[in-house]
């Protein structure tokens, strides 16, 4: 009698029911890890993993009948979600036969859905060991260092279950599209860009053959985030119609991702469409309209355009969802000494150099060539003057 390497559906609840969407903030808008993978997906997982099963009459000959009387007994205490009860009969299994990897598989995915995942990790480990030809022991300890965010050993054991059966890697895509994604963001925020371009591009060979079906949809998000991320990086690196393309295949992919139009308006700014970057910063902000970056953008493009109070309005709201950062007060800056407000103008200014004081240089230029009447131009003069000496600004024009 077969006895199956057992998987209980909440164990596949608790280990693909990945962690939520969240984003963050760098010089482009990255997508941090992770987006969520659809419950499609994860019954397509399940289903195929408890396809992956042996027969123990081939595997142990020599196994007893009551090891095997303890693991159907085990099996069936999973299928009712008894965890408890499951693994006392796989430790007695195990004390029966210490080399019954099916044990020790089974106990694993007991620890795993009862969330302890260093405990399923040992046990999918010693299964490996016994038996190293078995691709199941090797899928659920990736899942359970995905989980873990994991990302290096998510990926060898991925790759090892694929050697072995070969046919799982069209199933595994949406997991190992996280894994590399995940690790990529990770060396991109560390700034190790060539080891966060060869994941992207990891994850874009994944998805080279992407359908339109529905099971797909989680990889769908992950190239999605995958093509913004490398924007960013081409973006970077000054490759801004690279990084044009990118973003446009991100909102191809996802148009509910905000930070992908947000990063193209920018480098649509950086292009000079200012049109462009107007409808994708509006564009953001109606799927977030709590993204400051957009707010900014937008009204650094208002302001190109001349329509200064509407800019105003925009980097206002910046600054109130995001008060630490410098640039939105350098641009409200400049727009109030275009209007003659040379005061709050310089205060503005004052401020951004105090947030961050390697603004220098972008504050000198934006200043060259603000358009201002000589007699502000005479006191933002006077004031350059002061901060080259190094004397304070407390009140910089009257």
């Amino acid at each position: 009698m077969a006895i199956s390497l057992f998987q209980p559906a909440r164990f596949f609840h608790l280990v693909l029911g990945l962690l939520p969407f969240f984003t963050g903030w760098s010089a482009g808008q990255n997508v941090e890890p992770d987006p969520s993978i659809s419950a499609r997906d994860r019954l397509r997982l399940w289903q195929l993993y408890i396809t992956r099963s042996a027969d123990p009459s081939d595997e142990m000959p020599d196994r007893t009948e009551m090891v095997r009387s303890y693991l159907e007994r085990g099996n069936d205490w999973l299928k009712k979600e008894r965890l408890d009860l499951a693994a006392e009969d796989f430790n007695i299994a195990i004390e029966l036969d210490p080399k019954c990897a099916e044990a020790y598989h089974n106990r694993a995915l007991a620890h795993a859905a009862r969330g302890d995942g260093e405990a399923a990790i040992a046990d999918f480990t010693r299964a490996i060991a016994i038996r190293s030809e078995f691709s199941q022991p090797h899928l659920g300890r990736g899942l359970v260092r995905l989980r873990n965010r994991d990302y290096d050993g998510a990926i060898m054991d991925f790759e090892a279950s694929i050697r072995i059966d070969p046919k799982i890697r069209q199933d595994l895509r949406p997991q190992l599209a996280q894994a590399y994604f995940s690790r990529g963001a990770n060396r991109h925020s560390a700034g190790d860009r060539k080891a966060a371009s060869r994941d992207y591009a990891m994850v874009i060979e994944l998805g080279g053959r992407l359908s339109n079906r529905p099971e797909e949809s989680g990889l769908r998000k992950f190239l999605a985030a995958t093509y913004n991320n490398r924007g960013n990086l081409r973006r970077e690196e000054g490759k801004f119609e690279e990084a044009l393309a990118d973003y446009t295949r991100a909102v191809e992919l996802n148009g509910l991702l905000p930070e992908a139009y947000q990063n193209r308006a920018a480098v649509r700014n950086t292009l000079g469409d200012t049109e462009g970057a107007i409808a994708d910063s509006t564009r953001a902000l109606q799927i977030e309209p709590n993204l400051a970056a957009s707010y900014q953008t937008r009204g650094f493009a208002l302001f190109v355009k001349g329509e200064l109070d509407a800019a105003l309005t925009d980097l206002n709201r910046a600054i109130e969802l995001q008060p630490g950062s410098a640039e939105p007060y350098m641009s409200r800056g400049i727009i109030r000494l275009t209007k003659g407000d040379c005061k709050e103008g310089l205060k503005d200014l004052d401020h951004a150099l105090q947030l961050n004081p390697r603004l220098g240089p972008a504050v000198r230029s934006r200043l060259a060539t603000a358009t201002v009447t000589p007699d502000t131009k005479v006191i933002i003069d006077q004031w350059s003057k002061r901060r080259t000496s190094g004397r304070p600004n407390n009140q910089p024009a009257e």
